[in-house]
């Protein structure tokens, strides 16, 4: 069985550190970056999933990604439209100064880089056929 999957490819990032104190020349916290973590999302992870939940089946991604996140992709075939990837970083944070939320996780910001690739979809289908299309 053939399944092709085309949409945005997602990295979501995640990035862990503390908050112990304010800047002193702002109003504002201080993030001490500790450990990152990087995982598909959108229609990578979509692909990601049925290439585990069927392992008989043949997964097709198109999409753009660059090529240094290609380890992510496990067994999932992309045909590749350009090397644009949409990140979307999570900057999580734990803390005596969190408002609210002493020693606890808390997501401080979130931040959006690149672009969708929905308008190029008409120009990156692969050759098929496939017995189903996502």
């Amino acid at each position: 069985m053939k399944i092709l999957i085309c949409g945005d490819i997602i990295i979501d990032k995640y990035t862990y550190g503390s908050v112990d104190r304010l800047a002193p020349d702002f109003l504002g916290f201080v993030f001490d970056a500790g450990k990152s973590e990087r995982f598909l999302g959108g229609a990578g992870n979509a692909a990601k999933n049925i290439a585990a939940l069927m392992p008989e089946a043949e997964v097709h991604l198109a999409g753009s990604m660059d090529p240094k996140y290609d380890h992510l992709l496990g067994k999932v075939t992309l045909h590749r439209v350009s090397e644009e990837t949409l990140i979307k970083e999570r900057i999580i944070a734990t803390g005596e100064d969190l408002p609210h939320k002493p020693r606890q996780k808390q997501k401080i910001i979130r931040i959006d880089y690149g672009k969708t690739f929905s308008e190029e979809l008409p120009n990156c289908w692969p050759e098929g056929p496939f017995d189903y299309i996502i």
